[in-house]
Order: structure tokens, then C-alpha cells, then sequence
């Protein structure tokens, strides 16, 4: 299936990146399913499927005239940008919730603040190839950045709180 170039990439990538592999593995390992889990996975699957967003954003005009129908080619960088913002601030929510519930430890919610304040700088550096090509690979650096830093982070606090 084809799911990038339907506009679905993102979707697929958020679903097999978040909620499926932390919940699938929590469950194997104790047979349980509990929102805490899920409320972690959200901030995982929002930055992979961000880093698939934002890597679209170069490819924008050879999608298009290819057919590919990728979010950015349906939406525009300006759509995109907001977009790229609004997958940072669920998974800040989605961080913030599991401190609130208690699935993760009150001072992640620091952590989670400070990744999406990052998140934020590389949303607001989207911006058209042809207009700012080291803008844009900046920001693309800063969300593999996000990406890696916040999923390790989450790893350690899960480890460290067990």
C-alpha cells in the first residue's frame, strides 16, 4: 500500500513508531494495557512521523509533479509548518499527560517543555528549498535531534523509574 504518497505516511509512521511497538511490547512482557503506556507512546510516534513531515518539505515540487499527494504537496510549506507544530505540541501533551497520571515522573514534564521548545525553533525554520535551503536542513537536523534525544530520554526515565 501506498501510503505516503495518499497522505497517509505520516499516520502509518505515527501508528508503527508510537502506540503499536510501546504498547505491543509493554503487553507482551505483563499482559497489560493501560492509558499511562499509550499516553508515552504519543510523543515517540509525533516525532518520527515529524521527521517523515519535515523531509518532505525539500521533495516538494518533484512530488508534485510525480503525483505523489504527500501532506506537504496537499498542504503547502505554510500548511506543513503548522502541521510540523501541532505533531509537537500532541506529543508535549501526550508527555505531559503521563506526568499527570502519574506514568511518568513529575520532572519530565521539564523535559518535555524543553523538546518542544526545540521542536517549536525547527517548526518555525520550515521553509521553502528554493528560499532557504540551510533554514530548512537546520530544522530537519534539529528534529532528528528531538527525535533521538526525547526517545532516549523517555527510555532512561522508564528504566530509571522501575
Amino acid at each position: 500500500i501506498y501510503l505516503s504518497g495518499r497522505g497517509l505516511g505520516e499516520l502509518a509512521v505515527f501508528v508503527a513508531f508510537g502506540p503499536l511497538p510501546v504498547c505491543g511490547a509493554a503487553w507482551l512482557q505483563d499482559g497489560v494495557f493501560d492509558l499511562g503506556r499509550l499516553l508515552i507512546s504519543l510523543p515517540v510516534g509525533m516525532w518520527t512521523a515529524a521527521i517523515l513531515l519535515i523531509n518532505e518539505v525539500p521533495d516538494l515540487a518533484s512530488d508534485a509533479a510525480a503525483g505523489k499527494r504527500t501532506l506537504v504537496v496537499r498542504l503547502g510549506v505554510e500548511g506543513a509548518r503548522w502541521l510540523y507544530l501541532g505533531m509537537h505540541a500532541l506529543g508535549a501533551a501526550g508527555a505531559l499527560a503521563a506526568v499527570t497520571t502519574g506514568a511518568l515522573p513529575a520532572w519530565f514534564a521539564v523535559v518535555a517543555l524543553a523538546l518542544l521548545a526545540l521542536g517549536v525553533k525547527a517548526g518555525l525554520g520550515i521553509a521553502s528549498v528554493d528560499e532557504k535551503r540551510a533554514q530548512l536542513q537546520k530544522s530537519i537536523e534539529m528534529t532528528l535531534a528531538t527525535q533521538a534525544i526525547g526517545s532516549l530520554a523517555l527510555i532512561a526515565t522508564v528504566i530509571l523509574a522501575t
